[in-house]
């Protein structure tokens, strides 16, 4: 299922951008680049999961890779396996003329994905 792309104004005038999976198990969010300025986002990932009844030993767990597109850039991932992982966040920098491609893939045993959310917040 592809993620829902919505970029907004935010209230201090930077860029919001937000991609929304619902209760798919990956979420992806490009910025596209600015070749005028520098620009630095907030990053958060929060997903929400809600354990069968009848659950064991439930668990979820979300891997997390930011990659600066264009000029060439590494990716930094992340993965993080846990019962309780409510919300990731950290800053991006990036460069004039980069873009950001953002990729959140969960998985969720004995539980039901409930949302999987990118939330890019210009700093």
């Amino acid at each position: 299922m592809e993620s829902k792309l919505k970029p907004e104004l935010s209230f201090g005038g930077g860029e919001h951008w937000v991609a929304s999976a619902g209760a798919a198990s990956i979420a992806k969010l490009d910025i596209p680049a600015d070749l005028h300025r520098e620009r630095c986002f907030e990053i958060s990932v929060a997903m929400t999961v809600r354990a069968h009844a009848q659950a064991s030993l439930p668990w979820h767990e979300c891997r997390f890779a930011p990659t600066a597109i264009c000029c060439g850039s590494g990716a930094r991932k992340l993965s993080i396996r846990a019962v309780r992982w409510p919300r990731l966040s950290f800053p991006a920098p990036l460069e004039p003329g980069r873009a950001l491609r953002l990729m959140a893939v969960s998985e969720c045993g004995e539980g039901q994905r409930l949302t999987l959310v990118i939330d890019a917040e210009e700093c």
